[in-house]
């Protein structure tokens, strides 16, 4: 499937990351953190919130290269990255497209757009119950993915990316 930034340009959750929880958008792109944004499709009868948009901001592990948590400091969940899905404590979430930009600073991030949102049921549940994935700790090379959400089409250079 060849997705596009027209996919977050009409994208709810993008739209609501862009107004609504700019705050949070800045910090995503100042500190270079993973957004993860639901496919539009998926997220029809979904409201929006806070603890939603904490869920998809997702920042490196400090213990593996693969591991990211949530920005939610209440309910802080694990997920790993691998290949072309995310694995939550409940299962698969497949990835369907990247897309890098740059910040301000022009330092590249990474979009990843998802087949349903990071919280299913399941996970929503843990969350509401207070139930915390477990995050691993460890010796481990810090894996830092640089993300936001700020459309780019050129490198700071002037070289054009395809």
């Amino acid at each position: 499937m060849a997705l596009t930034f027209d996919e977050l340009e009409n994208n709810p959750f993008y739209t609501s990351l862009e107004t609504k929880f700019s705050e949070k958008l800045k910090e995503a792109q100042k500190k270079l953190w993973l957004i993860c944004v639901p496919f539009h499709k998926s997220l029809k009868g979904v409201t929006i919130t806070k603890e939603f948009v904490d869920i998809h901001v997702l920042k490196p592990s400090p213990f593996f290269k693969s591991h990211f948590v949530t920005t939610d400091i209440n309910n802080p969940l694990s997920f790993e990255i691998e290949d072309d899905s995310i694995k939550t404590q409940t299962g698969t979430i497949k990835i369907l497209a990247e897309e890098t930009a740059y910040n301000d600073d022009y330092k590249p991030y990474r979009i990843l757009i998802t087949e349903t949102p990071l919280c299913s049921s399941n996970v929503k549940k843990m969350a509401v119950k207070g139930t915390k994935m477990r995050v691993a700790t460890g010796d481990a090379d810090t894996y830092i993915v640089r993300s936001g959400l700020e459309k780019a089409t050129s490198h700071p250079k002037g070289k054009t990316w395809t």
